[in-house]
């Protein structure tokens, strides 16, 4: 398992490459707001989360900053960590993804993830599994 300062590392630059030739991780931004929007208003995608659909893009972006303001270093330590899932070959976005809970004492974290129900039953989520794991 990686030290602290490995760790805080990977975050403030990327996700270790996946063996995957489809999909790459990027940091989660508001550059990626519009896109987000998009799958965030179909009900679909929100059958396994706790929460509505976003009914306004505002809703959305609003979202998105309490994602990017869970990433700030509380005391040294990466508390959570969230980046765009995107397909190598168009740079579309699938999704996102998320390690939280991050614990580095115990060495835990608890993997979360979102994707576009229009790339659901295609393979991607295992593809994303696989990279947040490792």
């Amino acid at each position: 398992m990686m030290d602290k300062i490995d760790l805080n590392k990977i975050y403030l630059n990327k996700l270790p490459a996946d063996d995957s030739k489809e999909i790459y991780f990027e940091s989660i931004s508001l550059t990626g707001l519009d896109e987000m929007h998009k799958y965030s208003t179909n009900d679909k995608f929100y059958e396994f989360f706790e929460f509505n659909v976003f009914k306004s893009k505002t809703e959305t972006e609003q979202y998105l900053k309490k994602l990017i303001n869970r990433t700030k270093l509380i005391d040294g330590d990466i508390q959570a960590m969230y980046w765009f899932v995107r397909l190598k070959e168009d740079s579309k976005l699938l999704g996102s993804a998320a390690l939280v809970n991050i614990n580095q004492n115990r060495k835990s974290a608890e993997i979360g993830y979102g994707i576009d129900p229009n790339y659901w039953g295609k393979g991607y989520v295992l593809l994303l599994q696989n990279a947040l794991i490792r």
